[in-house]
């Protein structure tokens, strides 16, 4: 049976699957003091194909709190809190991404907007077997064939040395007990 004291703190039987537990819990959070803000570097990040989500990637920022606000497509904004950033230890500062299934049109931080660039497809030339062979010399070929023979040969010598590594350690290991043999018996 669980008996509640005060608000917040309960205890049970020492077997009870609920810990005793006061209050919701404390949550450190250490800022320097001596650092200055750092704007962060904006990016949107959108799907190659299919119906996946688009992103807004906040990256290299300092303090971790702040708003990042999305304007989406439509024209309505989504106002994103980036108290969940995630630190970088080696860099010292956070990062965020902002997450949308709609279609985003612009993302903004602490001052500094992105819109979204919009690249027109650029239309590849099949490749022919000239263009694939002008770029192809002879030399290169044989550098190629030489390269392999030298690695060919390297190979071989390894194994050849492990090789005789193995014999020369059973030809000691058999000598030993031999003259154990012979000291013994």
């Amino acid at each position: 049976m669980i008996k509640c004291l005060v608000t917040g703190f309960c205890s049970g039987p020492s077997h009870s699957v609920f810990p005793r537990t006061f209050g919701i819990g404390i949550s450190l959070t250490v800022n320097p003091n001596d650092r200055s803000p750092i704007a962060p570097s904006l990016s949107i990040l959108t799907p190659l194909s299919g119906d996946a989500e688009e992103v807004c990637l906040a990256t290299g920022f300092f303090p971790k709190d702040g708003q990042m606000q999305l304007t989406l497509r439509d024209a309505t904004n989504v106002s994103l809190h980036t108290k969940k950033a995630v630190m970088s230890f080696s860099a010292k500062s956070y990062y965020f991404a902002g997450f949308s299934s709609k279609s985003i049109q612009s993302c903004s931080m602490n001052g500094i907007t992105v819109e979204k660039k919009y690249d027109e497809p650029v239309e590849t030339l099949p490749a022919t077997v000239e263009t694939i062979a002008s770029s192809c010399t002879v030399e290169t070929i044989a550098d190629e064939i030489e390269y392999a023979d030298f690695i060919m040969k390297i190979n071989f010598s390894s194994i050849l040395v492990n090789g005789l590594r193995v014999v020369f350690a059973k030809a000691v290991a058999f000598n030993v007990l031999l003259t154990v043999k012979v000291l013994v018996f």
